[in-house]
């Protein structure tokens, strides 16, 4: 058998993407990326308060999926977004949370008073 083309590959590739966004360092590095622009690993290292080898491999799964690039400059590589627009991505999720905080603070609002603790009923 070959390999998938067409919608079922696509989603293989969006979910290959998606578990190298999956683990919050990784997230965090995005967000340093994006505020801060091109780092090398001694500075992701200082920032995320990691071992060299731990950012390398993070780095790494990033780059492996494409949503980070390299480059080099003497004995130094530098990191940076390959697409500036994963910053999109994050937007809408950090939409998608606020709105679920939302809607979980009217559904406890929506249950004070009836699971005890709420007002006292002979007053």
């Amino acid at each position: 058998m070959g390999e998938k083309q067409g919608p079922e590959r696509l989603f293989e590739l969006r979910a290959e993407i998606a578990k190298a966004l999956s683990h919050p360092i990784r997230l965090k590095m995005i967000d340093i990326l994006a505020k801060e622009g091109d780092k090398c690993v001694r500075e992701l290292t200082e920032s995320l308060e990691l071992s060299q080898s731990s950012t390398s491999k993070h780095l790494k799964t990033l780059k492996s999926s494409g949503v980070v690039s390299s480059r080099k400059e003497g004995v130094k590589t530098y990191y940076s977004l390959a697409t500036p627009c994963v910053n999109n991505f994050f937007r809408c999720m950090d939409k998608v949370i606020r709105e679920n905080l939302q809607n979980r603070g009217a559904d406890l609002l929506n249950h004070v008073g009836r699971t005890g603790g709420g007002e006292d009923e002979t007053t």
